[in-house]
């Protein structure tokens, strides 16, 4: 049982992290000032960073102290809540940042010569 649960939490962050990839820094591009672009994707590889390096250390002293299943359920908790918020701020988006459900640009002609 629970090999099975690592492997379907394993397959739900892959699928989670194949639909966020390609929208998430074109995103953040178009709600960035011109002037701010490269602070704002360095801000955002910098959350990336943070995460991928306490994550496991605070999971790893969460489980040597024995609180494997507070760290389950805080996990699951604020996956939920991080799906709300991005529900939220979807919402508020404009829509130039936002070209999910737009048609994409017509790709010019070249003719032949």
């Amino acid at each position: 049982m629970t090999i099975a649960a690592c492997v379907l939490a394993a397959v739900m962050v892959g699928i989670g992290e194949t639909m966020l990839s390609p929208a998430l820094l074109p995103m953040i591009n178009d709600l960035a000032p011109e002037l701010l672009s490269g602070r704002y994707n360095a801000a955002t590889s910098l959350a990336f960073t943070v995460g991928f390096t306490l994550g496991p250390a605070l999971a790893g002293l969460m489980l040597q102290h024995g609180l494997g299943a507070h760290l389950i359920t805080g996990s699951i908790v604020m996956s939920g809540l991080a799906a709300i918020l991005a529900h939220r701020l979807a919402l508020r988006l404009p829509a130039s940042a936002n070209r999910m459900t737009q048609a994409p640009p017509a790709t010019p002609q070249v003719s032949a010569l």
